[in-house]
């Protein structure tokens, strides 16, 4: 049976305890709850998933695919461990995206799942992307009992890669002539993924993105620290250097790099990839690329 929607539902619950709010402000502890717990074990086997996610949107699906309901959890981490579901008996499909911000919009309404799409919403409105949400997902087919208690757990993966580009040696005076982020200068990332289905399938879109440079702790270097949708070893990611004056000075191929430095993505969770590029003249520009293996440099805010 699929109840009316519920919009905006957070949860701040303990262990075994629940309160919530609806729309209508009712108390919603049903009788016989169903208990859910959110677990992300990264690449180890301790759950880390309260000290990755700050939110999730919960997707609700019957066993033909037919959305039922939608739910929003925030809270302390402990909330993520004992969630109170109000559902009727029956077998249900959850689809779970945890850290979804305005980076992001899920598109399908009340569709079927198969309907259903997250997207970056600078790409859906046309405009620059400049980042993407550090995503993780969860997926899980439970059974709701009747006149007893149940539960059950969703288990996440990484649904993002971290990456943090370090440039060295650009003119200060061509730094200056352009805003950091604009399109005809810095750094362009092209060839990404801009959408998951509810499947965590990367749609077959992909777009440009001009990610955020700042100044460091160490002059003359200047870094972006952003995330992308998942991609594979084999992609076609390539990152573009321009100068302050807009002019094309370097392009990295993410593919090969990953090739020479033994990177592995497939089958990693979390994951952040170093990239050190380092100009060492002007005019004929020599750039050496390598993984970022000094201490940290950390941006000037």
């Amino acid at each position: 049976m699929i109840r009316r929607t519920t919009i905006g539902f957070l949860v701040s619950v303990l262990f075994f305890l629940s309160g919530c709010i609806r729309e209508d402000l009712s108390d919603c502890l049903p009788d016989f709850p169903f208990r859910l717990a959110f677990i992300y074990y990264g690449d180890g086997t301790t759950d880390i998933f309260p000290s990755k996610a700050a939110s999730v949107q919960m997707y609700v699906f019957d066993t033909d695919g037919t959305y039922v309901d939608r739910y929003l959890y925030s809270g302390e981490p402990e909330a993520f461990q004992g969630i109170i579901l109000d559902l009727e008996p029956g077998t249900y499909d959850l689809v779970c995206w945890a850290n979804v911000t305005s980076l992001s919009e899920i598109i399908g309404g009340d569709d079927l799942l198969a309907d259903h799409y997250l997207y970056s919403r600078s790409y859906l409105s046309g405009d620059p992307i400049l980042d993407f949400d550090s995503l993780y997902y969860g997926r899980r087919q439970i059974v709701v009992p009747a006149h007893q208690e149940g539960k059950d757990t969703v288990f996440f993966s990484s649904a993002h890669i971290r990456m943090e580009v370090y440039l060295e040696g650009l003119s200060s005076t061509e730094v200056a002539l352009r805003a950091v982020g604009d399109a005809q200068g810095w750094l362009v990332v092209r060839n990404v993924y801009v959408g998951y289905d509810f499947m965590k399938q990367v749609t077959g879109e992909i777009a440009d993105m001009y990610p955020v440079l700042t100044p460091t702790t160490q002059e003359n270097i200047r870094m972006s620290r952003f995330d992308l949708f998942r991609f594979p070893n084999d992609n076609r990611i390539l990152i573009d250097v321009y100068n302050g004056e807009g002019h094309f000075v370097y392009s990295l191929d993410v593919s090969d790099f990953l090739a020479q430095h033994h990177i592995q993505v497939d089958g990693v969770n979390e994951l952040t990839i170093p990239i050190y590029i380092r100009f060492t003249g002007l005019g004929n520009m020599q750039v050496s690329v390598d993984p970022w293996d000094s201490e940290i440099v950390e941006p000037i805010v």
